[in-house]
């Protein structure tokens, strides 16, 4: 099983703000289920406006996950499969976006689009927001095979669209996700 995390953020925001909304999600689910510890947490999403977000690009780099963009019609797709389960929209994401929100879409779209048949992945952490930035972690369930770590040939954190040729990198547990730079060694 493996986790996967949406991510949603004001434009411009800084990556130190991305960092702190990821610590206090992972925070939160780490004392909610202290056996998932050690889970692999391989890739992030967003919804593909946020391309050229530099604190976004520059959290990936730093923390060397991959980051996957997905359209505003996959995210309405993901979010209609996730129905209930899903936290009441934004107005503002409505607005610019078509679309009720970008990260609970966004961590179910990148969990599902690995896992060819099984379980579909389920939300464990619906929408957390703080300073700006939302952040909400899927879990793709067991059965469903993580995507493969190629070796490093483009920049680390940094995907297309087009998620055929999306790299992938070394996994980062949940628990080091939950640590404050002064604890990360």
């Amino acid at each position: 099983m493996t986790l996967t995390i949406g991510l949603g953020c004001r434009r411009g925001v800084a990556a130190t703000c991305i960092d702190a909304a990821v610590q206090a999600a992972a925070t939160c689910l780490l004392r909610a289920q202290p056996t998932w510890a050690a889970m692999r947490i391989t890739q992030m999403a967003t919804i593909d406006a946020k391309r050229n977000e530099a604190g976004l690009l520059a959290y990936c780099n730093r923390r060397g996950l991959a980051l996957r963009y997905a359209s505003a019609d996959a995210l309405a797709a993901a979010s209609e499969t996730a129905g209930s389960a899903a936290s009441a929209g934004s107005e503002a994401v409505i607005a610019r976006f078509g679309i009720p929100g970008v990260c609970e879409a966004a961590a179910l779209w990148a969990a599902a689009l690995d896992g060819n048949s099984g379980p579909m992945p389920t939300l464990v952490l619906r929408k957390m927001v703080l300073d700006g930035v939302t952040v909400a972690i899927a879990l793709r369930p067991s059965g469903v095979m993580a995507p493969p770590a190629p070796p490093f040939s483009e920049p680390r954190g940094i995907a297309d669209a087009d998620h055929d040729d999306v790299p992938t990198y070394p996994f980062i547990s949940l628990y080091e996700l939950a640590q404050t730079d002064e604890n990360r060694s």
